[in-house]
């Protein structure tokens, strides 16, 4: 699988997040500044709304662009890219639920959440801050898992790290 293509998919995603963001503070804004003068009462407050809303998006702007900084050094040190026999930031990993489908993985430093493609494999995007990442960093390949969530747990089993 190509690693830098799955991370470049990655980090397109997140720069798309980003300038919805980035439309989103600057229609906030508007709307704070559309709002002039004094509050008509004690209830009016859709300019403290408006710049809180715009205080919010500015935050995640810096999140967005933070993931997308941290994917692009992945990039550029080569040796992240190459297999490793432990599970670490840019493992692609191909595990098998206890009684599923083997699934495709990439742990990634930002993007959780997000299915990129090699070819016609659906790889699934997980940080090291997710439940299951958490579980997986350090692990080689024949070992197990197990995420436990409330009352559900499942058990995996790493067929591959890559």
């Amino acid at each position: 699988m190509d690693k830098r293509s799955l991370f470049t998919q990655i980090s397109a995603n997140l720069r798309g997040a980003r300038d919805q963001a980035e439309q989103a503070r600057d229609t906030a804004q508007k709307e704070a500044n559309s709002h002039v003068g004094r509050m008509e009462s004690r209830y009016d407050t859709f300019k403290e709304e408006a710049q809180y809303e715009v205080a919010a998006q500015e935050l995640r702007i810096r999140q967005y662009q933070d993931g997308i900084n941290q994917i692009g050094g992945l990039i550029e040190d080569a040796s992240n890219l190459k297999p490793n026999k432990t599970i670490r930031v840019g493992s692609i990993v191909i595990l098998e639920p206890e009684g599923g489908k083997e699934r495709c993985y990439i742990l990634s430093p930002a993007g959780g959440g997000i299915l990129a493609k090699d070819g016609d494999t659906s790889v699934f995007t997980l940080t090291p801050d997710s439940p299951l990442g958490k579980q997986l960093v350090g692990l080689e390949e024949g070992d197990e898992c197990a995420l436990d969530l409330g009352e559900s747990k499942t058990n995996y089993l790493v067929k591959k790290v890559l």
